[in-house]
């Protein structure tokens, strides 16, 4: 008796912690979004550096009392645009609201400061509805991009851009290449997309430095602006860092 008692105690052991851990999934649901969320874990604690040819300019509350907004100030985004093709960037991607005409004056010299660049070099981001597309005066002067980023069943962002080109092209790919496509894109989460260089938009009018080669990303800041996504790990996610 004593030897099946034992052989029980035994068995039970084995039993009882298999029994637990079944609990603790059926509670958990590590298939499901807990899951996840210990791969994005594992994947940010990789930490890829960003890449230092990309460049965020943040419009932030300090260039809104300085230039007026919002929406900001059109001639003084003009005066941005301006000063990136003088100092000779690759690309620019403009993440702003467009869709309406604000001020004669500063919306010509706005669509005047586009042309320098023209389609292959400037790109303007739509937003998440038809309504948020820019205004035929700016629109015909750039690449239509699409800004909506693709999220997952849990809510989350892994992904960039949608699979058409009815609202534009894919505005990470566009960045990166130049070329025009449709297809999304993974979001790679070992990124810390906090470590762009960054500029406030008076900081980027006022400076004099070289920026031949690089790309640029022109967005609110998104203490402004908060993001529409909720990115992996993040609670306000950022748009300009993720499409950079």
């Amino acid at each position: 008796m004593r030897a099946v008692q034992a052989l029980l105690a035994e068995w039970w052991k084995p039993f009882s912690a298999a029994l637990l851990l079944a609990i603790v999934v059926i509670v958990t649901g590590p298939g499901g979004a807990t899951d996840r969320q210990l791969s994005d874990r594992m994947l940010r604690a990789q930490a890829l550096p960003t890449d230092p040819r990309a460049l965020i300019v943040d419009i932030d509350a300090a260039d809104f009392r300085e230039y007026g907004g919002p929406p900001i100030n059109r001639a003084a985004l003009a005066r941005g645009l301006e000063r990136l093709a003088d100092a000779g960037v690759e690309r620019v991607l403009l993440d702003t609201y467009l869709g309406e005409l604000v001020d004669q004056q500063g919306d010509a010299r706005l669509a005047t400061a586009m042309e320098r660049f023209g389609p292959e070099r400037l790109g303007l981001v739509t937003g998440t509805t038809t309504l948020d597309r820019p205004h035929p005066q700016f629109a015909g002067k750039g690449t239509l991009l699409d800004g909506r980023l693709t999220p997952d069943l849990d809510g989350s962002h892994r992904q960039i851009g949608r699979a058409s080109l009815s609202r534009g092209a894919n505005p990470a790919t566009w960045l990166a290449t130049g070329k025009l496509d449709a297809t999304p894109v993974s979001l790679d989460i070992r990124v810390a997309t906090r470590g762009y260089e960054r500029r406030s938009l008076k900081q980027l009018i006022e400076s004099r430095d070289s920026l031949a080669g690089r790309t640029v990303v022109v967005s609110l800041s998104s203490v402004i602006s908060p993001s529409r996504a909720v990115l992996p790990l993040s609670i306000r996610g950022d748009r300009a860092g993720v499409l950079s």
